[in-house]
């Protein structure tokens, strides 16, 4: 398969695949031959130099592009929403970047998620930093009156103590 035809698998143009980086995002990627993952890599960099897609960070992330470090902070520091801003400082924070204040970013930037549905998928994308703060504020909305962020901030936590 050539390297435009794995691209456009690994970064799907409709949104509805491509939300969010996941098992099929992984599997894909564990079957690339070093030289295909290079040129992705390649096509990634490329493609976000003119997008703000988090799919594409997340990739980069994901393959341990370190030369799309600068890129990747650039684009954090421009983000205005905070979705964006948790997802690029993780990605950071997953390239050994200035880890502790990458932390501070994702945490403040997760103060201000207002949205339910957001919040529910960020309880489960957080928890793996394993950050007290950040647990202690998902761990906030365990006796939450709305039942759905309520139970799941609670298995989101449960999840991640595995």
């Amino acid at each position: 398969m050539n390297i435009e035809n794995l691209y456009k698998k690994i970064i799907p143009k409709n949104y509805q695949n491509n939300s969010y980086f996941n098992n099929e995002n992984e599997e894909l990627l564990n079957k690339l031959s070093d030289f295909e993952k290079k040129e992705i890599e390649k096509l990634l960099i490329e493609n976000l130099k003119i997008s703000d897609d988090t799919l594409i960070v997340e990739t980069l992330a994901y393959l341990k592009s370190y030369s799309a470090i600068p890129l990747i902070h650039e684009k954090l520091i421009l983000s205005k929403a905070p979705t964006d801003k948790i997802i690029f400082a993780i990605s950071l924070y997953n390239l050994n970047y200035e880890k502790d204040n990458m932390i501070e970013i994702v945490y403040n930037s997760f103060l201000e998620v207002k949205n339910k549905y957001t919040l529910t998928y960020l309880f489960y994308y957080l928890v793996k930093l394993n950050d007290i703060r950040i647990n202690d504020y998902i761990k906030s909305f365990a006796n939450c009156k709305d039942n759905d962020l309520s139970y799941n901030s609670i298995t989101a936590l449960s999840l991640g103590k595995t």
